[in-house]
């Protein structure tokens, strides 16, 4: 049966971490354990979602692989604003100007290795392989950018950092800072470097169970293949193109 687990970020660093067994729409608890953990670091199972795909050329492209079963309706938002630094409840907050799209699951489960790609991102034509999408577009950058995948009460409420890509590193002007989201390059977040147009993980999607795909996704310089041209990287019939890769990840 399946494990799943949450993570509750304290005032004082404490992480409590609980883990369930669901045999029906009940869910069980069986074991509760707290310790404690940085702030920038938490255990990768507070990750459900990871970016595996980003194309900045073309109409503006990305892809997530669920790294959980995600219930029906599920909402994750998804934007291109910058985190300014500070933890969730005590003043962190992404900035504004760029879009937001909120992405519903849909009315089924999505099982946990199915990757989700989001297409057509900066146009009114832009569409989800998996549920629906509303919210607003997103126009990619292919010379700094970051996008952050979260879960909250609304576009502006965050409750959990899901997962994070940047194509030219950590700097202010791809996710602003990683600090206190939970996240860390090379780690739980996808940093990649020099202003790249297009890339996607390359690494295996065998062998591994949920969240422990984290430190092969985040293993930029071994997993995964990436383009920057001045041609559309993301059709230019040179590898990473379009579409993206949508084989599951399995145990």
């Amino acid at each position: 049966m399946p494990f799943f687990y949450r993570l509750q970020d304290n005032v004082g660093g404490s992480v409590t971490t609980t883990t369930s067994t669901s045999t029906s729409a009940e869910i069980v608890i069986t074991t509760t354990t707290t310790s404690s953990t940085s702030t920038t670091a938490p255990p990768p199972s507070g990750n459900i979602v990871a970016f595996v795909g980003f194309n900045a050329d073309g109409n503006d492209d990305f892809a997530l692989v669920a790294l959980t079963a995600l219930p029906a309706s599920t909402t994750i938002y998804i934007t291109d604003n910058e985190w300014n630094g500070s933890p969730i409840g005590s003043g962190g907050a992404f900035n504004t100007g760029e879009g937001i799209a909120i992405w519903d699951s849909g009315i089924s489960v999505i099982s946990a290795g199915t990757v989700v790609a989001f297409t057509n991102m900066s146009t009114a034509g832009r569409g989800v392989s998996s549920g629906t999408l509303g919210g607003n577009t997103i126009s990619i950058s292919g010379n700094e950018e970051g996008i952050f995948a979260f879960e909250g009460t609304s576009t502006t409420n965050p409750t959990a950092i899901l997962a994070a890509i940047a194509n030219n590193g950590e700097t202010i002007n791809t996710f602003g800072s990683l600090a206190g989201t939970g996240l860390a390059t090379n780690s739980t977040a996808v940093s990649i470097a020099g202003g790249i147009d297009t890339a996607q993980y390359v690494g295996p999607r065998t062998g591994s169970i949920g969240a422990a795909y984290l430190p092969l996704i985040a293993n930029v310089g071994a997993n995964w293949q990436s383009e920057n041209t001045g041609a559309n990287d993301g059709t230019n019939g040179i590898p990473p193109d379009l579409p993206f890769n949508l084989t599951p990840f399995t145990p």
